[in-house]
């Protein structure tokens, strides 16, 4: 843990934080937020305990590369949610809410995921999911889909109680007889999708894919209008398959999104083809 909270000197103009014409009480709160942290991390003081600190203070001093990924986990969801603008939340809902999504969406694969085999290419998932045959949204994709754990996040009385998954990423494989690039593939999907009467200001007209690297892997990556919601669909080509990951950030799906994305690129890490 050494090294990873450090102040900076008092050298070259720059105050005790770091920052260049920060003042005393500046200081005094960056302190303060640094031994908060410590010891929230050691275990000696309750991670509510880092409510006060401002989230610039503790962004500037938060490796997560580099801490025990359960308590850094509870640490950032906490502290983005605490923190976030400065201020303290307003109840103890907003702790209970950072602390069931950081309880419930795993970081990275761990020993104990288990292995989807869909023949032609496997991945792994958190055992507190299970698998269901699943549709995309608003794609109508047909796969098979990796469904997190039941969920209830404590919202404010008017808006009343939410809950279902924590997330949903669905896997799918079609035949791909021509030996199609992912490339061409998709642009084959855009100029259907944008085959009617619209223009690129369109809100449905479906913008070109930009590329996600995970695993070593290069996918494609659409993002279909939704209306209020946020899907992405990531295509693959390898030989004469196409391997599709779909999901969507919506209500439905209640868990902190953030963390959602960590888990969807947590499994598709790893995906391989068999063959």
């Amino acid at each position: 843990m050494r090294g990873l909270f450090q102040a900076s000197p008092l050298s070259g103009g720059q105050g005790l934080c770091g920052v260049r014409g920060a003042s005393q009480d500046q200081c005094a709160c960056t302190l303060t937020c640094v031994a908060a942290v410590r010891a929230a991390i050691d275990g000696t003081r309750s991670a509510r305990s880092l409510i006060d600190c401002p989230a610039a203070e503790l962004g500037r001093y938060a490796d997560a590369t580099h801490l025990r990924m359960t308590r850094i986990l509870l640490f950032v969801v906490i502290a983005a949610v605490a923190c976030g603008s400065g201020k303290a939340p307003s109840s103890d809902t907003e702790v209970q809410r950072a602390a069931s999504a950081a309880a419930t969406v795993p970081p990275a694969a761990a020993p104990d995921w288990l292995t989807y085999d869909a023949g032609n290419f496997t991945i792994l998932y958190p055992p507190n999911a299970k698998l269901v045959q699943a549709r995309s949204h608003p794609g109508e994709i047909q796969g098979m889909g990796i469904l997190g754990p039941q969920i209830h996040v404590p919202v404010s009385p008017d808006v009343g109680p939410s809950a279902g998954p924590a997330y949903q990423l669905i896997m799918s494989t079609f035949p791909n007889p021509g030996r199609l690039s992912t490339q061409v593939w998709v642009d084959r999907i855009r100029r259907q999708a944008n085959s009617g009467p619209m223009d690129s200001d369109s809100l449905t007209f479906l913008q070109p894919a930009d590329t996600v690297f995970v695993g070593g892997l290069q996918f494609l990556r659409l993002e279909p209008f939704c209306g209020d919601c946020e899907p992405e669909e990531l295509y693959l080509a390898h030989g004469d398959r196409i391997a599709v990951a779909s999901y969507v950030f919506d209500t439905s799906f209640p868990g902190d999104r953030d963390q959602q994305r960590k888990t969807y690129l947590a499994m598709l890490n790893t995906f391989r083809w068999k063959k």
